[in-house]
């Protein structure tokens, strides 16, 4: 456990202004996870894909308390379906050129297109 928490104190001096995906991670393992990284990350865009907002929402806000610096942007989203898929990648497409970590967790598939 010493070796984890090196390495998230470590990650607060990284580079700032990364860009994350998040499937799966408004619950459980992921929520955990995402959480984390919105405390050690320094200025993050991070895209939170999911089937609701609404229960998003209150993660959304704590996770934006975290840390204020960051961009929080959900996407709801079916990823179990490829038109959920494509409108994920859209609407990141649309606005990135890259994702720095891309993360999916338990109970998600998500495949991701390349860039054309």
């Amino acid at each position: 456990m010493k070796e984890v928490r090196l390495s998230n104190d470590a990650f607060k001096n990284g580079p700032a202004g990364l860009k994350a995906l998040f499937v799966g991670a408004t619950a459980g393992i992921g929520a955990s996870a995402v959480k984390q990284f919105a405390l050690h990350a320094k200025a993050p865009t991070v895209y939170l894909a999911g089937r609701s907002q609404a229960k998003a929402s209150p993660l959304l806000d704590e996770l934006k308390a975290l840390n204020p610096q960051a961009t929080f942007i959900f996407i709801e989203a079916d990823v179990s379906l490829l038109k959920g898929v494509d409108k994920v990648c859209d609407q990141i497409l649309a606005k990135e050129e890259k994702l720095d970590l891309p993360l999916a967790f338990p109970r998600t598939a998500i495949f991701l297109r390349p860039a054309k």
